[in-house]
C-alpha cells in the first residue's frame, strides 16, 4: 500500500504576538441588536507532543477578530516534556497578558479526560474547541457565537468538513453522517450544556459520541467551510486516510482558503517535507499501482517515476483498475480491490 508522507517539523516560525505587521487585518464585528457585552469565550485545546504546531495555534487565536478581552485560550498538554518555553517565547514571558493559560500534565491522559479537565478550567459562557493542528478563519469565534445566539443553540458544530491532505496537496469534503453528528474540532457549546453532558473519561477516540449522548442531541449545524480546514498529516491522532475513499474532492485549493502567507507556507512545508528526505523502503510493505488495462502508457510512466525514486521492483504490485462510467465509483471499487489484496497478503 502507498506509504504516508513523513511530517517534518514546521519551520519558519516567527512570533506573531510581537510582530503585529504579520497579522491579517481584522474584520469589523457587527454588534448584536442588543447592546449587552459580548459573552466571554473560552477556547480549549488538548495537545500532546506537538510543540511545532503551538506557534500557529497561538497565531490563529491571536488574529481572531473577537474582542481580545472577551476570550481566553486554555491549552492542556500531557506531553512527556513541557512546552511552556514555547508559550513564554511567543508571549514575552507573559501569557496572562494575552489571556492564554498553558497547563502541563506530566502523565499521559485519555483524550476524554483531557477535554473534561479543559471544560472545568474554562471560565467562558461559551466554550469553543480548537485543535492544535487545524486551520481556523479569523472570524471563527465571532461568527460561531453570532450564529449560536441567533438560533439560541446550546451546542453547534459541523457534520461534514473540508480536509486538506498534505501528502497529495488536495482538499476533500468528508461524507455526511447525519444531522445529529458533529465533529469535535468544530464544537462550540454554551456552559449550560455541561450541566447534563460530559465526555467519557476513558475515551481516546471518537469522544463526540459520549458528549452528545450517542449523537441524540440536536446541534446547530454550521457549514464546515466556515468552521475549519482540517489538516491531514502523519502525526494526526486519527489517520484521516481511512475516510478519504468516502470523501468528495473539491475544487478549492489550499491557497484559496488559507490566505494568510505565514500559515499557508507552514502547511505547504508539510506537503514538501519528503522532497529532501530519503525514502525508508523498509517502512513500505508494498506499492500498489492501480492502472486501467487500456492505459499501458500510463503504467510505464509510473514505473519510470518509481524507478527514479529507487523503489525496489519487488515492492511494486500492479492491479487492474475497475472501469466504470461513474469515475468516483470506479475508484472506490479499485481501492476496495487493493485493500482486499493487502489483507490477503498481510501488507
Amino acid at each position: 500500500m502507498r506509504g504516508k508522507a513523513h511530517t517534518a517539523p514546521l519551520t519558519h516560525q516567527i512570533n506573531p504576538l510581537t510582530h503585529p505587521n504579520t497579522m491579517p487585518t481584522p474584520t469589523i464585528i457587527k454588534t448584536l441588536a442588543t447592546h449587552r457585552e459580548k459573552p466571554f469565550v473560552s477556547v480549549v485545546t488538548p495537545t500532546w507532543n506537538r510543540g511545532a504546531f503551538l506557534p500557529y495555534l497561538l497565531y490563529m487565536y491571536r488574529y481572531q477578530d473577537y474582542p481580545a478581552d472577551r476570550r481566553e485560550l486554555i491549552i492542556l498538554d500531557d506531553s512527556p516534556q513541557s512546552h511552556q518555553h514555547i508559550i513564554d517565547r511567543l508571549t514575552n514571558g507573559t501569557p496572562e497578558a494575552f489571556n492564554i493559560r498553558y497547563i502541563h500534565h506530566p502523565e499521559k491522559l485519555p483524550l476524554g479526560k483531557k477535554r473534561n479537565m479543559l471544560n472545568e478550567l474554562a471560565r467562558g459562557e461559551y466554550i469553543l474547541c480548537m485543535d492544535d493542528d487545524d486551520y481556523y478563519p479569523a472570524d471563527k469565534i465571532s461568527w460561531t457565537i453570532a450564529m449560536m445566539q441567533k438560533h439560541r443553540a446550546l451546542i453547534s458544530g459541523s457534520d461534514q468538513i473540508p480536509i486538506w491532505y498534505s501528502h497529495i496537496n488536495r482538499i476533500f469534503q468528508s461524507r455526511s453522517f447525519g444531522s445529529h453528528n458533529i465533529l469535535n474540532g468544530t464544537f462550540c457549546y454554551h456552559r449550560n450544556y455541561l450541566k447534563k453532558h460530559r465526555y467519557d473519561d476513558d475515551c481516546n477516540l471518537g469522544e463526540e459520541k459520549s458528549f452528545t449522548d450517542n449523537f441524540s442531541v440536536n446541534p446547530l449545524q454550521l457549514p464546515g467551510e466556515r468552521t475549519i480546514l482540517c489538516i491531514s498529516h502523519s502525526h494526526n491522532t486519527f489517520d484521516k486516510d481511512f475516510i478519504l475513499g468516502a470523501s468528495t474532492p473539491v475544487n478549492a485549493t489550499l491557497t484559496d482558503i488559507v490566505r494568510d502567507p505565514l500559515l499557508r507556507n507552514a502547511y505547504l512545508s508539510l506537503h514538501n517535507a519528503t522532497h529532501h528526505q530519503a525514502i525508508n523502503h523498509q517502512a513500505i510493505d508494498q506499492i500498489v499501482l492501480l492502472n486501467l488495462d487500456k492505459r499501458p502508457d500510463r503504467l510505464q510512466q509510473i514505473r519510470e517515476e518509481l524507478a527514479l525514486l529507487h523503489i525496489p521492483p519487488e515492492k511494486i504490485t500492479r492491479l487492474a483498475a475497475s472501469e466504470d462510467q461513474n469515475g468516483q465509483r470506479g475508484r472506490r471499487q479499485s481501492h476496495l480491490q487493493a485493500l482486499r489484496l493487502a489483507q490477503q497478503r498481510g501488507w
